[in-house]
């Protein structure tokens, strides 16, 4: 179909990839924002909610869709900025401890200039924990988070992001 300038109207597809997990994934992923299938590449990651005490998350979309899970007694999130435009994470770096069965114990997050953009617990990123790395292709956001919750508090098992683009 031309539009009136002659110019050939593409459509375009929205496709998706789920990050991989260090561990296989053996709890119920009962946290995801937005709902499976809801996803948009226009609503992409903007917040993160993290501290340097405790390896609990909360995460923002832009269609201010978020997880609301509680924080555990005594420990305060702080809201990060992380994405204004969609354009802006290039790696996440999940950090788990050496055996399986515990919850996620931190977080990074990176620009394309490789600075740090946020992070939360950093005298956890040492060995012999183990980490794993997320690089976004270039023209990929970062649109939706599955994982398992504790049930009570915003610690997370299984953390994984869900990672699109327009084609």
């Amino acid at each position: 179909m031309k539009s009136p300038n002659n110019l050939i109207d593409e459509q375009r597809t929205l496709k998706t990839r789920l990050s991989e997990t260090y561990y296989p994934v053996k709890k119920q992923q009962d946290i995801q924002v937005p709902a499976a299938g809801q996803y948009s590449f226009d609503n992409y990651l903007t917040a993160v909610q993290i501290s340097e005490a405790t390896p609990q998350f909360n995460f923002e979309f832009k269609y201010r869709q978020k997880t609301n899970q509680p924080v555990g007694s005594g420990k305060v999130l702080h809201r990060a900025l992380i994405d204004h435009d969609g354009n802006q994470i290039k790696k996440i770096v999940k950090w788990y401890y050496r055996s399986e069965d515990v919850v996620s114990r931190g977080l990074q997050f990176f620009d394309k200039q490789g600075q740090l953009l946020a992070q939360s617990r950093p005298g956890f990123f040492t060995s012999p924990n183990k980490k794993q790395e997320i690089v976004l292709e270039d023209g990929e956001r970062v649109l939706g988070f599955k994982g398992a919750s504790d049930g009570n508090t915003a610690f997370y098992y299984d953390i994984q992001f869900v990672i699109g683009r327009m084609e």
